[in-house]
């Protein structure tokens, strides 16, 4: 097998790129278990949540969180609409809004 520093200076640059997002993570399923715990407690799908938000502000989802804000759990969506970024609030046990604003 050839020798290829190409290739091996890629690989050594991925890896090096990469160290620090793998310390960004609990090795001991610490996150895994927290958002599981949350997602239990979610009623409605994230499609559902992304399509009741794109219903209460047209535009574009670009990006849907589940997350505890308040301690409701709710879905946090983004969504393009005329140039602006609104982000949509949406109870996910009812699937109702809570609240739609521009994000700054």
């Amino acid at each position: 097998m050839k020798f290829h520093p190409l290739v091996a200076s890629l690989f050594l640059t991925c890896a090096v790129a990469a160290a620090p997002l793998a310390q960004a993570y609990d090795h001991d399923g610490r996150d895994a278990q927290k958002y599981a715990a949350i997602a239990a407690q979610a009623k409605i799908s994230l499609t559902d949540a992304i399509a009741k938000a794109n219903a209460q502000t047209a535009g574009t989802p670009l990006e849907a969180e589940l997350e505890r804000e308040r301690g409701v759990v709710v879905y946090k969506v983004k969504i393009l609409n005329q140039n602006q970024i609104m982000k949509v609030l949406v109870d996910s046990q009812t699937g109702a809004i809570i609240s739609s604003y521009i994000d700054r």
